[in-house]
């Protein structure tokens, strides 16, 4: 959900060049409020994207499809029925995508065929995986922590994050 949500604001000023200087500059500075850039990193707070995703909407073109994707997003959000909703549905596609990357992981392993779009369909998630892995690794090595425990720290952030979204207490809180 963060990750889609962070998206959005990424990608709030793809194909601007057809926009009024106006739009621009609206967009652009709802976006730069919202981004934090950090060495080789970018950070948002998505409490305050999720305060700020209806601006967002309202300031993006209705035509671009930046619009529908940020308005498809706060709608998302926006009640707590709907939240449950979208983290069913993000649970039963990451349940699909683990089924995909097993198959394709036993078929490497044991010599069998895998095909370029098997493999292609678990990429991304794999190169996230490995990605937000590696940087959990090294950071704790950087700061002095054992890294089981920081793996261990980020699952139960999630696994706390996860029961909130579910309970309906909230419409959303990151």
């Amino acid at each position: 959900m963060t990750s889609e949500l962070f998206d959005v604001v990424w990608r709030a000023r793809d194909d601007h060049h057809r926009w009024t200087p106006q739009e621009k500059e609206g967009v652009t500075a709802i976006r730069d409020k919202l981004l934090r850039h950090r060495g080789w990193e970018s950070h948002a707070d998505i409490a305050q994207v999720a305060a700020e995703l209806p601006a967002l909407a309202a300031a993006l073109p209705e035509h671009a499809l930046q619009h529908r994707r940020t308005a498809a997003a706060a709608h998302r959000i926006s009640t707590p029925e709907s939240v449950r909703a979208w983290y069913t549905d993000l649970e039963n596609r990451w349940t699909r995508t683990l089924g995909r990357l097993r198959l394709v992981r036993n078929a490497l392993a044991h010599g069998g065929p895998v095909t370029a779009a098997a493999a292609a369909s678990v990429a991304p998630v794999v190169h996230q995986l490995a990605g937000g892995a590696l940087l959990s690794s090294l950071t704790a090595l950087a700061e002095g922590t054992p890294v089981a425990d920081r793996h261990e720290a980020h699952r139960d952030r999630c696994d706390a994050w996860a029961r909130d979204r579910l309970s309906g207490t909230t419409a959303y809180k990151p």
